[in-house]
């Protein structure tokens, strides 16, 4: 409802060939109806949508393609993005992933070593971060990647990625994927580590609370991995989610008891989250299921339970878990828990040299397009979602500029506004009234600067990458 009347279409879920299309059909006719994958009002009312099946064989979409000079200067950590997979295989009740991205799909180790192997050359990044929800669903793949990295003798990488707790994950597994790069060292920082590393999503140490977030695994497989990713030398990262609809007191001492038994196999505690809930997830769309009320308003923190769980009871838990952390040396990284109901120069990526798939002069498309990643995102390392457009729709005629206005917002507010891209401030850009205030105020000079880049391109098409933490951005630019 946010665009309403502000755009022509928008196109849901991995944009890649329905983008493609777009461009083709406004050359041709400016039909677009019968496009998978895009939504458009009919008559002005009506939204007319149809789905798209996803990408089969992702080997096919050419390499994201990135400038040295851009790698070295516009972020803040010389590290780039690499993905193995699309969708998951997890069914956690508290995640929107399943609702927004399509069935899992993993490219070939293979492809991605080539992939690594194109970057290092062009780039001279050693350093990498896989955005996967977990990088190890396909064992088989993760482990002939390994395999590939340690047999190219010239090759000395490090890399970090998200994972999730499986039996699969054995003592040889950790020590290829150490050996292979998934380890201390290196010269740059990844995320806050030197070199490499592997974030579980482990949230609980509660087997009751973790079968409720739909996890695969209980207790006894998660403290067997954990160990044997340490004892392998992987920093093991973990991420802890407090106030889980169903958690009291004793999951909650449960949750305490497996971290002062595990503590010397845990190397940081990545995020510690106060329970949240996507609109799109079970948690969201399914409230009664969990015994939960959810909030009139947008804040998803804010929802309680009938035995009176409330927001203020799940934030002094997650605060007693901060001391207990503090005290076994373990302070989480990034946390949520600052956030409570309020009362009272664009960087383009550089042009492809090496394709893959479909000839570009099979399509005669002459076309261009401006794709705009908006804020708030981290600037660590450039945007991967617009990488994979940026080669896809070039490779196939169409002419690409993109504005980092992510980028663009850092660099004009002061460094004391910085905060709000920080995690536990990010949920503040979804927050409708609070937002309205940074649009007028500590956000003003940042969408006028992001709106001259955008006029100054010319572009026939505007594409925005939209989310649901973005959206009133996004929205209050286009106006």
């Amino acid at each position: 409802p946010d665009f309403l009347g502000l755009v022509d279409l928008a196109v849901i879920g991995e944009g890649e060939e329905a983008i493609c299309e777009v461009v083709t059909g406004l050359r041709a006719d400016g039909d677009l109806r019968g496009i998978p994958g895009v939504a458009f009002l009919s008559d002005g009312a009506q939204v007319v949508f149809t789905p798209r099946r996803p990408l089969e064989q992702l080997d096919r979409l050419p390499f994201p393609q990135y400038d040295r000079q851009m790698v070295q200067n516009a972020y803040t950590e010389r590290v780039l993005p690499l993905l193995m997979s699309r969708g998951c295989k997890g069914k956690c009740t508290f995640c929107d992933a399943r609702f927004f991205q399509a069935r899992y799909r993993s490219r070939t180790a293979q492809n991605v070593f080539d992939e690594i192997l194109h970057h290092v050359r062009t780039t001279g990044t050693t350093h990498f971060t896989f955005n996967d929800l977990a990088i190890n669903w396909n064992l088989k793949e993760l482990e002939r990647l390994c395999d590939l990295i340690i047999e190219e003798e010239d090759l000395t990488i490090w890399w970090n990625a998200s994972a999730t707790i499986r039996k699969g994950m054995t003592k040889r597994l950790f020590e290829k994927m150490r050996v292979a790069g998934c380890a201390p060292g290196g010269t740059e920082s990844i995320f806050g580590a030197r070199g490499g590393s592997l974030v579980f999503g482990l949230e609980s140490g509660s087997s009751k609370v973790l079968e409720r977030m739909g996890k695969y695994y209980r207790v006894p497989e998660a403290e067997a991995v954990l160990k044997r990713a340490h004892q392998a030398g992987i920093p093991t990262w973990i991420n802890l989610i407090v106030g889980f609809p169903g958690e009291g007191e004793h999951e909650f001492q449960e949750t305490i008891g497996f971290l002062r038994r595990n503590v010397s196999n845990i190397t940081e505690i990545a995020t510690l989250s106060l329970c949240y809930v996507p609109q799109f997830a079970e948690l969201g769309l399914s409230p009664e299921r969990f015994g939960i009320e959810l909030p009139d308003e947008e804040f998803m923190l804010d929802w309680h339970s009938g035995k009176g769980s409330g927001y203020q009871t799940r934030k002094l838990r997650a605060v007693r878990l901060i001391r207990e952390l503090e005290a076994l040396g373990k302070r989480p990284l990034a946390t949520n828990l600052d956030y409570a109901p309020d009362d009272g120069e664009a960087v383009g990526l550089a042009e492809p040299d090496e394709l893959h798939g479909q000839d570009a002069t099979e399509t005669g498309i002459q076309k261009q397009i401006l794709l705009v990643m908006p804020p708030p995102w981290e600037d660590v390392a450039p945007p991967l979602g617009l990488g994979y457009l940026e080669s896809y729709l070039t490779h196939h005629g169409v002419q690409v500029t993109i504005v980092d206005a992510n980028l663009v917002s850092l660099e004009t507010v002061p460094e004391q506004d910085r905060e709000l891209w920080q995690y536990e401030f990010i949920d503040k850009w979804n927050d409708r009234r609070l937002f309205q205030r940074f649009a007028k105020g500590k956000l003003a000079l940042a969408l006028d600067r992001c709106l001259e880049e955008i006029l100054r391109v010319q572009a026939p098409i505007v594409g925005f990458s939209v989310n649901q933490v973005n959206r009133l951005f996004v929205a209050e630019l286009i106006q």
